[in-house]
């Protein structure tokens, strides 16, 4: 290479330039340029190749230099295009302004502004655009400024130069959309021509769906709803999930209520929809809260779907007062053959809510007629029934208790006696005594039964009888405490006595005993079984204070004292007493000398009870025992 003369070299540095070997050519051409003098052609071919190998920086040096060197135009043109590409915009604006602009040709100009718009510099962009429109105000250049302006953020300037340039191509179209879209974002009233706008590109045939869905997003994004309505009502009949909300949002806010509940009511109706694509629609009418009827909608689903469905169709159906059509639902329901029982219950207990007291006692009627008598829907219908039920239940309840034997037979009768069927409750068990003998809850049942009716002569009669043949001493002490509490004395000493021969140390038979036989005016006996279960550490205050009586009877009212004042303490600690203990206690005050507290508790008892007649016995005794005869005329003057 060292051969060859000059020219030759320059032919060379041409030759690899087109043949593509740009880094050979820029290696030729840096060495020529810098000791000879070469034709202005070399400069810009130099420039290119600084460019074209991304080395602007390195490039914009060496035309640095070339400029002090020389007066050459080719040369500044080359300096001014590296330095736009190395990003040097300031200075680039700077010669602009100092240069006579008709002497930078076309050419120049035009390079920088492509070099400009390239590397985002905005302002150099401008600049070589407002010259290039001053000199054409062509198209080209009305185009050309327009987009300088969008890219220095001023859209709304630039459509003024992009409206008559959109048509030309789709770089136009694009930049005048964008100068429309920035320019209403900003605030400029351009709504209208945006809408225009998407609107031709809408009425072009052959759209792609997703061009179409691009332009309906634009005019959901300008508010521009109506316009947008007959688009995405087409949208959602091909995509509901998908569009189906815009479009309700769009009719909603354009005012268009009654075209979106006959679309929706339409979609509603089709056949080539499967009812779970239709659930959109009919959340979205329901949301709606339109005068429109969905109940033949939500009736297609509850029966088909169910669940929630069903749900909010009788519920619809209840807020619109259709109580028949409602009933009827319900109780086409309990009537399915394949109908589980807890589905069954629940539509019971919904008619109940309801207020369809009648038809839910029927299905529970219907869930109760041959369950057991512990089954809750056999609790469920008696409490529906209450204390009174129909006498079609309590001819059900006698059938179930006459068919049945043992404990379930007890457990029916129990229902008959909660619904106050006693008589007819007694006459079962007794029409077949020997099982109801032989069935221990079916007896304690009957003896129920009994204190129930008032039959308290019968009830002795029965305990003193079984008594004589029990042997089991759980049940003989059943008895006794059954008898004692209803005031047969004769039955419950005749129970006690038998229990106490099979467990002596039985401290509840010798307490009773102890009692029974003090009421039957026996102190001695009274004595003997009560100084026992005190000696036994199982005194209380009933004990006490009554084997304080039985002391005092005897004339030991020493003795009597200090049990007294063991029964008031052992009272004293009762924090919920009973009418029967505080009348105990009133009388215990009056037996430890503390007559004003008793007077004053008889009296307050006396005001909760004023026709307890062993209060008023009590009371009146006591009045008697400390000489106030006047309060005691009193008080028996107010119960005759």
């Amino acid at each position: 290479m060292h051969d060859l003369g000059i020219t030759e070299k320059f032919i060379l540095a041409n030759l690899c330039i087109r043949t593509g070997r740009s880094s050979d050519a820029l290696k030729l051409l840096e060495h020529l340029v810098k000791v000879n003098n070469p034709p202005e052609w070399v400069f810009s071919n130099l420039a290119g190749l600084y460019i074209e190998l991304d080395r602007a920086d390195e490039g914009l040096s060496l035309f640095r230099w070339l400029r002090t060197q020389h007066q050459n135009s080719r040369i500044t043109e080359g300096w001014a295009i590296l330095s736009a590409s190395a990003g040097r915009e300031d200075e680039v604006i700077s010669w602009f302004d100092c240069r006579e602009e008709q002497r930078i040709t076309d050419r120049l100009i035009r390079d920088l502004y492509y070099i400009a718009n390239d590397k985002n510099k905005s302002a150099l962009a401008l600049v070589c655009a407002e010259c290039l429109y001053r000199r054409h105000k062509g198209i080209e250049e009305r185009f050309l400024l327009g987009n300088a302006l969008l890219t220095a953020g001023r859209p709304y300037e630039a459509l003024q130069y992009l409206r008559d340039s959109y048509l030309e191509g789709y770089d136009k179209e694009s930049a005048y959309y964008n100068a429309l879209y920035e320019s209403f974002i900003e605030g400029k009233p351009v709504a209208g021509e945006i809408e225009d706008f998407i609107l031709t590109k809408l009425s072009k045939a052959g759209l792609k769906d997703k061009q179409t869905e691009e332009f309906v997003y634009i005019l959901l994004d300008i508010n521009a709803y109506e316009t947008a309505l007959p688009f995405l009502k087409k949208l959602a009949r091909k995509d509901i999930r998908q569009w189906l909300p815009a479009y309700i949002e769009a009719a909603i806010k354009s005012g268009r209520e009654n075209d979106l509940v006959y679309f929706l009511q339409k979609e509603l109706e089709r056949n080539d929809l499967t009812l779970k694509e239709k659930e959109g629609h009919l959340y979205a009418l329901i949301d709606m809260k339109s005068d429109a009827d969905i109940t033949p909608y939500l009736k297609i689903f509850a029966y088909e779907i169910g669940k929630d469905w069903m749900s909010l169709y009788e519920e619809t159906l209840l807020q619109m007062g259709r109580r028949d059509e409602l009933l009827d639902l319900w109780k086409t329901q309990a009537m399915k053959p394949d109908i589980s029982t807890e589905k069954k219950r629940s539509i019971a207990f919904r008619m109940l809510d309801a207020d369809f007291k009648k038809s839910a006692e029927n299905v529970f009627f219907e869930l109760a007629h041959e369950s057991p008598p512990d089954d809750q829907d056999v609790a469920g219908l008696l409490f529906l029934c209450g204390p009174t039920p129909d006498k079609s239940i309590i001819a059900w309840l006698e059938a179930r208790a006459r068919s049945s034997s043992g404990v379930e037979r007890a457990k029916w009768v129990n229902h008959l006696l909660n619904v106050n069927a006693v008589p007819l409750a007694i006459d079962i068990m007794e029409a077949d005594f020997q099982q109801t003998r032989q069935t221990p809850l079916l007896f304690d049942t009957y003896l129920n039964a009994l204190v129930m009716s008032g039959r308290v002569n019968t009830l002795s009669r029965v305990i003193i009888k079984e008594t004589d043949m029990e042997g089991n001493p759980g049940r003989l002490q059943n008895f006794a405490k059954l008898a004692f509490q209803e005031n047969q004395l004769t039955a419950a000493t005749r129970a006690y006595k038998k229990l106490l021969t099979l467990t002596p140390d039985n401290h509840e038979a010798i307490k009773r005993l102890g009692l029974i036989s003090f009421f039957n005016g026996k102190p001695s006996e009274a004595e003997s079984y009560l100084s026992r279960y005190i000696s036994a550490d199982k005194g209380d205050y009933e004990v006490y204070y009554y084997y304080g009586e039985v002391l005092l009877h005897k004339n030991d009212g020493k003795r009597a004292k200090r049990y007294y004042q063991l029964a008031l303490e052992e009272v004293r600690k009762i924090e919920a007493k009973d009418l029967s203990t505080k009348k105990i206690q009133a009388l215990l005050l009056y037996r430890n000398g503390k007559i004003n507290e008793s007077l004053t508790l008889f009296r307050n008892l006396l005001n909760d009870a004023p026709y307890d007649k062993n209060l008023i016995n009590d009371f009146v005794y006591v009045l008697l025992e400390i000489g106030d005869y006047k309060e005691a005329e009193k008080i028996l003057s107010a119960i005759n």
